[in-house]
């Protein structure tokens, strides 16, 4: 019984699928037959088109508007897929439309799928260098899903990798290296715990301390500032004390240069008395030598000469 089931359900399958291709091959026969209501334009990709063959469906919101007639590489830029479809004339496209590769269902078959439109956007049309009018393409949100989701397995590979890695012989061994340290470490502490609590004793009496030299500071600085002022007045009256002896001195200069400018030049005369006097001294004294006499009957006088009386 399950076997006839099994066949009646795969017949009536072949039965639909010819169905669906004869009503397919009859409405592209129809469109070749009337090729002249269908307009050509050109999409250009630089996604995956796997599953999209030529003859492949485009449609507009889900409405069958034309199809795929020719798929391939750009020649001018390698990169991109060109994919040429003929879109019936009575459908709504112009510069605002855009195109997107759709996977349908589970038979791998990739349909493009026209969508936007605007009442305002003008019509498309070739350009120079194009052959038919350019729809820009679109990714599908499969297509965006199946690369984000491309991506993540990506991240995910590259992070199994890292914590592969991360879990290496070296890594574990240094890791236990570190657990052990810290295993002494611990151990030490416990050890020394009285000799840590003595040490922070020392350092709480060291911060009051220190608090204390803190709030003496403002008094010492305050003091500092006064023997400061101090000293400064000092300095003033040293410096008033220097002028005053310049001054002093300089007076000193100016009255001995005056008792010089004074005295040396009467100095001068008598000394010149002393030595004129001095001189008359030893013309006696040689005068007496010779003529002793002289002292007790005078000097003899010299007879006059002539014309003296």
């Amino acid at each position: 019984m399950g076997s006839r089931v099994s066949y009646t359900l795969v017949g009536l399958f072949v039965v639909m699928l010819a169905i669906g291709l004869v009503t397919a091959g009859l409405w592209f026969a129809g469109g070749l037959k009337h090729a002249g209501q269908f307009q050509r334009y050109s999409v250009y990709t630089t996604g995956s088109v796997a599953g999209l063959t030529p003859g492949a469906l485009v449609t507009y919101k889900g409405i069958g508007v034309g199809k795929v007639v020719r798929i391939a590489i750009d020649r001018s830029n390698p990169k991109r897929v060109h994919v040429v479809l003929a879109v019936a004339q009575s459908a709504p496209v112009n510069t605002a439309t855009r195109a997107a590769f759709k996977p349908r269902g589970l038979t791998g078959a990739t349909s493009v799928d026209l969508s936007g439109y605007a009442e305002n956007a003008a019509p498309l049309s070739a350009p120079s260098d194009e052959p038919y009018p350019v729809i820009r393409s679109k990714q599908s949100p499969l297509t965006q899903l199946d690369e984000a989701v491309s991506e993540s397995i990506g991240t995910l590979n590259q992070i199994g990798k890292q914590f592969e890695d991360l879990l290496s012989e070296h890594n574990r061994q240094a890791v236990t290296a570190i657990l052990a340290d810290f295993a002494r470490l611990n151990s030490t502490l416990a050890t020394n715990s009285t000799h840590i609590e003595q040490i922070l004793v020392s350092l709480d009496q060291i911060m009051q301390n220190s608090a204390q030299i803190t709030h003496h500071i403002p008094k010492t600085l305050a003091q500092l500032e006064h023997s400061l002022q101090g000293l400064d007045h000092l300095s003033r009256s040293l410096d008033q004390t220097a002028a005053s002896l310049t001054k002093l001195g300089r007076s000193g200069e100016m009255g001995i240069n005056r008792a010089f400018r004074t005295t040396v030049p009467e100095l001068k005369a008598l000394f010149i008395e002393i030595r004129r006097t001095t001189g008359h001294l030893d013309r006696l004294v040689q005068k007496l030598e010779r003529q002793p006499a002289s002292l007790l009957r005078g000097t003899k006088r010299r007879p006059p000469g002539p014309g003296e009386e």
